[in-house]
């Protein structure tokens, strides 16, 4: 199947970074994989997601301009190749980058709409789950 996912992280309701999937390789992701790798799926693959590429964008721009990550958003949207919104949920690795970089807000498509998950405190306990919902 094809999907397409894309990501943006936002200021504000300013887009200040995107990003989007593509089987281009990158250091980041393969940490990250490799990291949390009993819950990625395939972890000889390191092309880079949305958040990824989002994230490192992020990480460029701070590097001239102070931002005060604690106010942005991550939001993901995945679509299907009907066009139709599917579940946009990033993996363990990534929301594991995006608690590393302090982003507190994280938004991504359902099948049925948007939902959103708050970031609170230092751990980050993913749990694989034993069915789809």
């Amino acid at each position: 199947d094809i999907y397409r996912f894309g990501a943006v992280i936002t200021l504000k309701d300013k887009v200040i970074s995107s990003g989007y999937n593509s089987p281009k390789s990158h250091p980041m992701q393969k940490h990250y994989n490799d990291k949390f790798k009993k819950f990625v799926h395939d972890n000889s693959q390191h092309g880079i997601h949305a958040e990824m590429a989002a994230i490192n964008g992020l990480k460029q721009l701070m590097k001239t301009v102070d931002i005060d990550v604690k106010k942005l958003e991550i939001t993901i949207y995945r679509s299907g190749k009907d066009d139709f919104s599917k579940m946009g949920r990033p993996c363990a690795a990534c929301m594991g980058a995006i608690k590393d970089m302090g982003i507190p807000v994280v938004n991504y498509t359902t099948p049925h709409g948007i939902a959103t998950e708050f970031i609170i405190g230092k751990e980050l306990n993913v749990k694989k789950a034993k069915r789809l919902i």
